[in-house]
Order: structure tokens, then C-alpha cells, then sequence
């Protein structure tokens, strides 16, 4: 009788305990979801450094403790999984051939691991629909603070000048504005037909608005062609809300100055005297003399003037670039000078199993999936098409796009049903 007490009793405290370490589990999976979205969510604001780092690095600690401790079970599978490893090997071999070696081996860690990192986190954590949908809304959030307090430091409180001014602060460039804002406006579209409530369609309707104006104000003409390419495929699902949209960009271009950088002139001249055409002629002869691995991943290696010069100084003076900030301008041009030729086609991979999983979610049986597809293709895509004219693979806009990887990557595992159960912990 004893000891059938006895064995009841530890039973009882077995099973007490594993109530315990569940709801501990559960806690450190809900805190590591903030921090990770958090993280998100501070990416466009800036003077937020010191929170994005803690956040990001608070949220990986629990990871790594719940992986470690078994009370997770975590996964690498999934299409891009390959594409990443291949990718960031190749970039590996190239530190030892670096030309800059200290500088590609901290944005080796720091702009590729780490964000490779960053895609696992969300896919790991918004793992669901819901989560997905909560993501999004994070996103727009985000931007949507950013837009109008944005507006109001620069043109109110600064003092720029509306009419003339590009919006842009020291740690969110000009150039990086429209990659975040094209890529809320595009996912606030989608989420605005969803809801039912008209205070949640006014506030995307006021997100909407501000996304646009900042957007707009930068005189970014790749951020409009990008956008314009993301409406024409959102149109056929989400006709409504695209009319809706395009009557707001009608208002902000007739009552806004923005108007004036989308002239035809203004747009011929653009493009006939573009500075960007002789850095990319001046890149591609780099590229000619590192093709294998290119000069490393170091960001830093565009200051370096005497390298610069050397390339520069092999054109006529009417095809020099006479630029003072040599950013290439082109994120496969980018890629293909810091990788080499074959890390450009491992990334043109990594594309292309994006673009598979796109589709096959917009073949999905599921409605809800075959929505979303289009609306992350049509927000890829917005980001591309700006990208092959802007600093892509800048903090700012690299973090968007693998995000974007991340979001695809949760809305194919719901469309073949491979989710893994165990990802989340349960009670």
C-alpha cells in the first residue's frame, strides 16, 4: 500500500512538473515571438539600433535555449534551405579571396548569416495563417509610423522644404524609403478587403495614404514603376482596393509636388543622362577581373576610392562615372561583384525557388492561400523592380526581402500541408 502511495505521489509530481516546464516553454515561445517581431517592426524607425539588436539577440538566446534544452523541436527544411546553404558557402570561400578581408567577414556574419537567421526566426515563430496575418499587420504598423512621423520630423519639425526636399534620414536613406513602403502598401491592400470593421479599413485606409505620400516624396521613379508592376498583379484579386488605391495616388500626385518628377521630360532625361549606366559599366569590368568570387562581401569595399579609381580610370572621360558614392546601384550587379559569377547563379536560384513557391501557392486549393500568394509575389516584385535601380541589398531593404522569404516559405507549408506540428510548443 506504501509504496503504491508512493508511486501515485511521484506521478502527481511528474506530471505537476511537466505542467510546469509546458507553460515555461509556451513563455519563452510567446517572448521570443514579440522580440522577434519587435525587430520587424523597429526596422524602419530610426535612432532604434540599440532596441533592434536587443531584440533580435534576445529572441535567438531563447531560440537556442529551447532548441538546446529539447523543449522545442526545430527544422531546417524548406526550399530555400539549399539555395542559402549553397550561397552562403560560396560567399565563404570568397573571404579567403577577399580583397578587403576584416570588413567581408563582419558583413559576411552581420548581412548574411545573421539574416539568414532572421528567416528561420519568422518562419519558426509566425509559423500558421494567423501568424502570417499578425506579421503583416506588424509591417504596416511599422511603416505607417514611420511614414507620418517621418513627414512631420522632416518637412515639420526640420523645416525641408515640401515642394523640393527628397524625404531621408541618416539611417534610412532616400534610396531605402520605397523598398519598405512599396512593400507595406502592397500587404495593406491585401489585409484591407479582409477586414470587416470600418475602423480597421480607416486606419489602412490612413496607412494607405502616408505609405504613399513617403513613398512619392523620395522622387523615387523606380519605387512607382515597382509599385505600378505590384498593382497590376494584385489587380485581378483585389480589384476594389486597387481602385480604392489608385484614387489615392491620383490625389497625393494632383494636391502633392510630386508630380513634377514624373513629367515626361523630366523622365526621358532621367534615363538618357543616367549616372547609373557608367557605375554599372565601371562594376562589370571589377566583376571581369574577379569573376570566380568576387572582390568578398564587404559593404564597405564601395569607399574604397583608390580601387574605384583604378576601374574607373580605364574609360573615356565621357563614359567615367564621376559618382561620389559608388553603391552598384543593382542588386544582381551587386551580387555578381561581391560573389562572382557563380554566386550569382546561386542566387538566381535562390530566386527562382522563390518564385516556385509563389507559385505553387497561387495554386493552391485554398482561397485564403491563393490570395496571399499573389499579394507576396506582387510585394516581391515591387521590391525587385526597385532593387535593379537602388543599394538592394542595403540593411533596410535586405531585411524586407527576407522577410518576404520568410512569409512565402510559411504560406507554401500551409499549401502542401507540411507544416511541422512540433515547430509550436503545445500545453
Amino acid at each position: 500500500m506504501q509504496q503504491a502511495a508512493d508511486a501515485s505521489a511521484n506521478r502527481e509530481a511528474d506530471l505537476k512538473g511537466k505542467k510546469v516546464a509546458d507553460r515555461t516553454t509556451v513563455l519563452f515561445h510567446q517572448t521570443a515571438m514579440i522580440l522577434i517581431g519587435a525587430f520587424i517592426f523597429f526596422v524602419p524607425i530610426p535612432h532604434t539600433t540599440a532596441i533592434k539588436e536587443f531584440c533580435f539577440y534576445a529572441a535567438l538566446a531563447i531560440t537556442l535555449f529551447l532548441v538546446i534544452s529539447k523543449r522545442v523541436t526545430w527544422s531546417f527544411r524548406s526550399p530555400l534551405a539549399l539555395p542559402f546553404l549553397l550561397f552562403a558557402l560560396w560567399a565563404f570561400i570568397g573571404l579567403f579571396f577577399a580583397v578587403d578581408k576584416p570588413n567581408s567577414v563582419h558583413d559576411y556574419l552581420a548581412h548574411l548569416i545573421r539574416y539568414i537567421a532572421l528567416y528561420y526566426l519568422l518562419v519558426h515563430y509566425y509559423d500558421s495563417l494567423d501568424g502570417l496575418e499578425l506579421l503583416s499587420w506588424i509591417i504596416v504598423a511599422s511603416l505607417t509610423l514611420f511614414s507620418v512621423g517621418g513627414m512631420i520630423c522632416f518637412y515639420g519639425i526640420q523645416g525641408f522644404n515640401l515642394m523640393s526636399d527628397q524625404m531621408l534620414f541618416k539611417e534610412m536613406e532616400v534610396n531605402n524609403i520605397g523598398f519598405s513602403t512599396a512593400v507595406a502598401i502592397i500587404i495593406g491592400l491585401t489585409l484591407y478587403e479582409k477586414q470587416t470593421q470600418r475602423e480597421r479599413k480607416l486606419l489602412l485606409l490612413v496607412s494607405l495614404t502616408s505609405a504613399t505620400m513617403a513613398t512619392f516624396l523620395t522622387h523615387s521613379r523606380a519605387a512607382v514603376a515597382g509599385l505600378t508592376l505590384a498593382l497590376c498583379i494584385l489587380f485581378p484579386i483585389r480589384k476594389k482596393a486597387v481602385a480604392i488605391f489608385i484614387c489615392v495616388i491620383a490625389a497625393v500626385v494632383v494636391l502633392s509636388p510630386v508630380r513634377s518628377f514624373l513629367k515626361t521630360d523630366v523622365v526621358q532625361n532621367s534615363i538618357l543622362q543616367n549616372e547609373r549606366f557608367n557605375i554599372w559599366r565601371t562594376y562589370f569590368e571589377m566583376a571581369k577581373d574577379y569573376p570566380l568570387t568576387g572582390i568578398g562581401y564587404g559593404m564597405e569595399l564601395w569607399k574604397n576610392r583608390e580601387l574605384w579609381s583604378h576601374y574607373v580610370n580605364r574609360f573615356p572621360p565621357e563614359r567615367k562615372s564621376v559618382t561620389i558614392d559608388p553603391h552598384p546601384h543593382n542588386i544582381l550587379m551587386s551580387v555578381l561583384v561581391r560573389t562572382g559569377f557563380v554566386g550569382l547563379g546561386l542566387f538566381v536560384f535562390l530566386l527562382i525557388q522563390f518564385a516556385r513557391m509563389c507559385a505553387l501557392s497561387i495554386k493552391s486549393r485554398d482561397p485564403v492561400v491563393r490570395e496571399w500568394g499573389v499579394c507576396l509575389l506582387a510585394a516581391f516584385m515591387a521590391y525587385f523592380v526597385k532593387a535593379q535601380f537602388e543599394t538592394g541589398l542595403d540593411q533596410v531593404p535586405v531585411i524586407f526581402m527576407f522577410t518576404l522569404f520568410a512569409m512565402v516559405t510559411i504560406l507554401h507549408r500551409l499549401s502542401s500541408n507540411t507544416t511541422d506540428k512540433d515547430v509550436a510548443p503545445t500545453v
